[in-house]
C-alpha cells in the first residue's frame, strides 16, 4: 500500500510551464523576439512591485493583475481536483462503493489463477484470481469516489471485511484501512476494529498487514498503544500475540527494545510455528540496526529460543548463505565445521 507516484510523474511534464508563469522560466520575449527587458524604461518613478515580469501597467493594472492571479491559482492549485473528490458532492455511499469494488474485481477475475492462489494460501475463502497490484489499482480507483469522513471510512472497512466473499475483498479492506487519504482516521479508537480483524482474519497474510497498522499507532501514540501490545503478548489468541511481537518491524533505531523483549519472553516456550517465526523475524529485523545486541540476546536466551527463532534471528549476522558454516580444520577433528569468525566474535 505504498503511495502512488504516478500523479507526480504525470505532473512533471507541466513543471516548466508552471515555472514560466510564476517567473521561474526563461526571460519573456515580445512577438518580434526582442527581450522584454531591452525595451526603454520610463523615467518616472514606479512602485517596486511594477518591475516584476509581466506586471500590468496603466490605470487598469489592478483588474488585470487580479485576473492573472486568478489564472495562476487555477494552474497551481494541483490539489483542487482531489479536494473535490473528497467532498460529499458526487461521492458514493459505502454500499455503492463496495458493490462497485466487487464488480470490478469480478471483471478482473482469472479462475485459473484463483485455484493456485487458494491452494498456496491454504485458504477456506476462495480467490477471484486477481493479483495484488490489480487489487491495489482497483481499490484506489473505487475508494477515491467515497466520502472522506472517518465514520464512512470505518463503516466501509468493517462492512467490506465482514461481508467478504473472496479473499481479495479483505485485501481491499486492508488497503482502505491503510490509505493515506484517511491516515488521520487511524487513531487509538481504531484498536477495537483492528482487534476484530486480527481475530476473525486469523491467518498470516491478514495479520501481518494489521500488525503494520498497529505499529503505526504505536509510533504515534505510544502511551495508549504500548499497554495494549503488552496485554496482547499474553493473550490466549495466537494472532494477537504475533502482532505484539512484529508490530515494530519497521522501527529500526526507534525500536522500543524493552517492549520488544517484554513481548517476546512470555512466548519463548510457545511451540506454535507462527509465534516462533515471529520471534526470529522481529530479532532479525532489529539485527540490521544493532547486530551485536541481537547476538547478545540470542546468547542470553539460547536455551529458551527454539531452533527456528534462533536461525531467523541470526540470518542478518551469519553469512548471507543462511547460516552456512565455514569449514576449517580444528584440533582433533579434521575438517570439522566452524562458524565464521565474525559470528563467533558476536556470540562470545
Amino acid at each position: 500500500m505504498r503511495a502512488d507516484r504516478g500523479a507526480a510523474r504525470a505532473y512533471a511534464p507541466h513543471r516548466d510551464q508552471v515555472l514560466g508563469l510564476i517567473g521561474g522560466g526563461a526571460r519573456p520575449r515580445r512577438l518580434d523576439g526582442v527581450p522584454a527587458r531591452s525595451r526603454p524604461r520610463s523615467r518616472r518613478a514606479q512602485h517596486p512591485r511594477r518591475h516584476r515580469v509581466g506586471a500590468c501597467r496603466g490605470p487598469r493594472s489592478a483588474p488585470c493583475d487580479q485576473g492573472r492571479r486568478g489564472r495562476l491559482r487555477k494552474v497551481l492549485d494541483v490539489g483542487a481536483g482531489r479536494r473535490r473528490r473528497r467532498g460529499d458532492a458526487g461521492a458514493l455511499p459505502s454500499g455503492s462503493v463496495i458493490e462497485r469494488l466487487r464488480a470490478e474485481l469480478a471483471a478482473a477475475a482469472d479462475p485459473l489463477k484463483a485455484a493456485g492462489m487458494q491452494a498456496y494460501m491454504k485458504s477456506a475463502t476462495p480467490y477471484r484470481g486477481v493479483n495484488l497490484p490489480q487489487v491495489r489499482a482497483i481499490s484506489r480507483g473505487v475508494f477515491d469516489a467515497m466520502p472522506a469522513t472517518c465514520d464512512e471510512w470505518r463503516e466501509t472497512v468493517l462492512e467490506l471485511w465482514r461481508g467478504a466473499r473472496y479473499r481479495e475483498e479483505r485485501y481491499a479492506a486492508l488497503m482502505l484501512a491503510r490509505s493515506k487519504r484517511h491516515r488521520d482516521c487511524l487513531t487509538p479508537d481504531s484498536m477495537p476494529m483492528l482487534e476484530e480483524m486480527v481475530v476473525t482474519g486469523a491467518w498470516w497474510d491478514y495479520v501481518d498487514e494489521i500488525a503494520g497498522l498497529a505499529g503505526d499507532l504505536l509510533r504515534k501514540h505510544p502511551k495508549q498503544i504500548r499497554p495494549r501490545m503488552r496485554a496482547w503478548s499474553t493473550d490466549v489468541n495466537m494472532w494477537k500475540r504475533r502482532v505484539s511481537i512484529i508490530c515494530q518491524l519497521s522501527f529500526k533505531r526507534e525500536t522500543d527494545l524493552e517492549l520488544l523483549y517484554a513481548n517476546i519472553e512470555p512466548n519463548l516456550s510457545d511451540r506454535e510455528f507462527f509465534i516462533r517465526k515471529a520471534i526470529g523475524w522481529a530479532l532479525r529485523q532489529y539485527a540490521w540496526t544493532d547486530p551485536k545486541e541481537v547476538a547478545r540476546y540470542v546468547r542470553a536466551h539460547d536455551s529458551q529460543l527454539s531452533g527456528l527463532s534462533r536461525r531467523e534471528a541470526l540470518k542478518n549476522i551469519l553469512p548471507r548463505s543462511r547460516g552456512k558454516v565455514t569449514r576449517r580444520a580444528a584440533p582433533g577433528r579434521k575438517g570439522a565445521p566452524h562458524r565464521s569468525t565474525r559470528t563467533t566474535e558476536l556470540l562470545r
